[in-house]
């Protein structure tokens, strides 16, 4: 179940592996799943046997089989998650969720790059997203220069595409989109520095944020691992939100207190990002 993609209140897809395959839309109701299949032209339910799937008609009819240990539905208590955090942050329509704060930062990434089509990220000195090869890295020499690893079994390569600029320095960043912003895929930051002593991005740096991803089509991530739900309800975002007008990033990260002890994260982003 975790890993799924959960849009709710509106179709969820699923590819389906028929004699026919056929993209299969299911909505989602209080207590069981149905499907709209475009190929079948048909409607009807969801239930399940030792083998897999079973697609339905409403009166109990066999239309398909679908065989896969991977066929999995989301479970109600992750869409009653999912659900929970979407009202609570303005920015997300829908959410993904993962078992850890490092998958969903990787998994960000990816989404970004993929989105965008662009190869290089920009993260910040004191900011920890996870324990991914690409976000271990430490800033290099001079101003808006690329980093190097931080670990052992990190090769230079895997890194080259990440540029590591100093927290808070409005110069710097400034500098970076000057020289890289077409290639920019996205940049990601905690507004609140949880392995910095909780240092707060300020209002002006975090202005210039938005607005220099803005201006360069640049997706702004914001990693709340620690700071999600804990600084306010609405996350670290709602606070910059009542300080600049219109503020959102494009893409949240999660992780920590939305699992209560359990290892669970979540990445989540605009219906707009996933259009791409």
């Amino acid at each position: 179940p975790h890993g799924l993609l959960l849009l709710l209140n509106k179709p969820v897809g699923y590819t389906c592996s028929t004699k026919d395959p056929g993209r299969v839309v299911y909505d989602l109701l209080p207590e069981r799943f149905r499907f709209r299949s475009p190929t079948l032209s048909t409607v009807g339910r969801l239930d399940r046997d030792t083998s897999g799937l079973l697609m339905l008609t409403d009166d109990g009819q066999l239309l398909h089989r679908i065989i896969s240990p991977k066929a999995e539905l989301p479970k109600i208590y992750e869409v009653e998650l999912a659900e929970e955090i979407i009202k609570l942050v303005p920015s997300l329509d829908m959410v993904r969720l993962v078992s850890s704060g490092t998958e969903a930062g990787m998994s960000t990434i990816r989404l970004a790059r993929g989105a965008t089509g662009r190869k290089k990220i920009i993260k910040f000195e004191g900011c920890y997203h996870g324990h991914a090869d690409a976000l271990l890295v430490k800033a290099g020499s001079g101003l808006a220069t690329f980093g190097n690893p931080t670990s052992a079994g990190v090769p230079p390569e895997v890194v080259q595409h990440t540029l590591v600029l100093e927290y808070n320095n409005i110069e710097q960043l400034e500098a970076a989109f000057a020289e890289h912003g077409p290639e920019v895929a996205c940049l990601m930051i905690e507004p609140i520095a949880g392995n910095m002593n909780f240092v707060r991005a300020s209002v002006p740096f975090m202005t210039r944020c938005r607005e220099l991803c803005s201006q360069h089509g640049a997706l702004l991530v914001f990693d709340e691992v620690m700071s999600g739900f804990r600084v306010a309800l609405g996350s670290a975002q709602s606070i910059y939100a009542r300080e600049i007008p219109g503020f959102q990033p494009d893409m949240s990260v999660f992780g920590k207190v939305i699992g209560g002890g359990m290892p669970l994260a979540a990445f989540a982003y605009s219906r707009e990002i996933m259009s791409k």
